[in-house]
Formats: C-alpha cells, sequence, structure tokens
C-alpha cells in the first residue's frame, strides 16, 4: 500500500511540475517573413512577420493583453506609420502539431506551406495606409469569427 502511495505521489508531483513549466512564449518565424520595397513603383513597402506562441491562453481578454503587450514592446507603431510603409503585418499562430515553433514551410509535390494551418491561427495585427491599424483575436465559439479593435496611440 506504501508503496502505491508513494508511486501516486511521484506521478502526481511529475504532472504538477509538467504544468508548472507551461510558460507563454513567442516565437518569430524568421524564414517566413516578408519584406517588400515596392517603392520604385509608387506602392511602398509591406512587410509581414509570423509567430508562433507557445501555450496561449484561452480566455480571450488574456490572449488580447498579452498580443498586446507584446506588440507594444517590440514594434514601434509610430515609425511604421511615419514611414514610407503602406502594409505591415503580423500573423499569431498558437503552437500545434502542425505549427510548431520551429516551423518551416516545405514545398514541391507534398507541400506544407503557412496559409495551410488557419485553423491555428489566433490573432493578428494589421496597417494599410486606408484602414491605419486594427488588431483582430479569433473567437473560441466560432473559427470564422474574429473580434475586431482599432489600435491608438500617440506619437507625439
Amino acid at each position: 500500500m506504501a508503496h502505491m502511495i508513494c508511486k501516486f505521489l511521484k506521478v502526481l508531483l511529475l504532472l504538477l511540475f509538467i504544468s508548472c513549466n507551461n510558460k507563454t512564449e513567442f516565437f518569430i518565424l524568421s524564414d517566413l517573413r516578408s519584406d517588400l520595397d515596392m517603392n520604385e513603383t509608387g506602392n511602398g513597402r509591406q512587410i509581414a512577420e509570423y509567430f508562433v506562441i507557445s501555450n496561449p491562453p484561452k480566455n480571450l481578454d488574456s490572449l488580447y493583453a498579452l498580443v498586446s503587450k507584446y506588440n507594444d514592446t517590440t514594434l514601434n507603431y509610430c515609425k511604421i506609420t511615419d514611414k514610407e510603409f503602406v502594409a505591415y503585418k503580423r500573423f499569431f499562430y498558437k503552437e500545434t502539431k502542425a505549427t510548431p515553433r520551429d516551423y518551416k514551410e516545405s514545398v514541391g509535390f507534398v507541400s506544407d506551406e503557412i496559409v495551410d494551418h488557419l485553423d491555428d491561427l489566433i490573432a493578428y495585427l494589421e496597417y494599410d495606409k486606408k484602414t491605419n491599424w486594427k488588431f483582430k483575436i479569433k473567437t473560441n465559439n466560432n473559427p470564422d469569427e474574429w473580434r475586431e479593435t482599432q489600435i491608438e496611440f500617440d506619437c507625439d
């Protein structure tokens, strides 16, 4: 009996240890980043960045706060708005087997591209000169429904 209790406690401690190590982290997929400079045609510069979030919060408000804080600390909104940019996008995917933190696209007979994993896309940030900044979070109840927020900031 004591042996069973000891074994049970070891399993319980292992599960507790594993659950405590599930912190949320952002991983940039630098191989997927695109930076198109189309100033010669008068169209400006377009950038797209892709990220994987490990253990993202399930609560929409918590996810919104987490991604907003990450954007606020890693992105200079004013520099992008005042420069030659016509479009700037950041795509955030949850970490899954299909979109791991070290995701790489493969092309060929059987291709695997990031656009094939829209089910794992949970948030995106978008800027264009016409609509300014928008931030969208996918709702949990409907994978085709997004909650949109306009982003306001002061560049003075």
